[in-house]
């Protein structure tokens, strides 16, 4: 069970219709505004996806979302790299450390999304600061993943393998 956790507007649907291969149509609704409510599953051959609501919205959702995180086998955090981690997401990562115990540094996965609207040396910088965040505040050292859906969705629907790749999607799925 591949579970997407993080903020509100981070961009877990969106990026679960891009490992889903929902590029066109989507699975998992997505929007400006607050979308996910409640846990939405997807199951494939291998795999269950499940969506849950943005932390911190509300008491309901970041309840909804942290039961979600509990029945995952891998957790894909998302964060959008406007900048480090905000003391609310090292909160709901030192709790989702905790739950995980000594397989938190290979089950659960930081995803920096959205990566197109930064330059890529801002990015690095990020997950940089992120990794000595996640080292010195919450005691883990978890994979990071730099991704962009709009790339990987535009990639695949013209047949662009150049921004496929540029988009790592593929390399966070193996």
């Amino acid at each position: 069970t591949i579970v997407a956790y993080g903020l509100m507007n981070a961009g877990k649907s969106f990026l679960l219709n891009m490992l889903t291969q929902h590029i066109e149509e989507e699975f998992f609704k997505t929007n400006d505004i607050r979308e996910t409510a409640e846990i939405r599953k997807f199951e494939s051959e291998k795999y269950v996806y499940l969506d849950t609501p943005g932390l911190d919205a509300n008491e309901a959702d970041d309840a909804q979302a942290q039961f979600g995180a509990s029945q995952a086998d891998v957790v894909l955090f998302l964060h959008q790299p406007q900048g480090e981690l905000e003391a609310n997401e090292v909160k709901f990562l030192k709790e989702l450390k905790q739950s995980f115990g000594s397989y938190a540094n290979s089950n659960i996965i930081l995803v920096l999304s959205k990566i197109e609207k930064e330059e890529q040396a801002k990015i690095d910088l990020i997950e940089d600061r992120i990794k000595a965040q996640c080292a010195l505040e919450i005691g883990f050292s978890p994979k990071v993943f730099q991704v962009s859906n709009k790339r990987y969705q535009t990639g695949v629907i013209k047949h662009k393998d150049g921004l496929i790749a540029q988009s790592h999607i593929n390399s966070l799925i193996e």
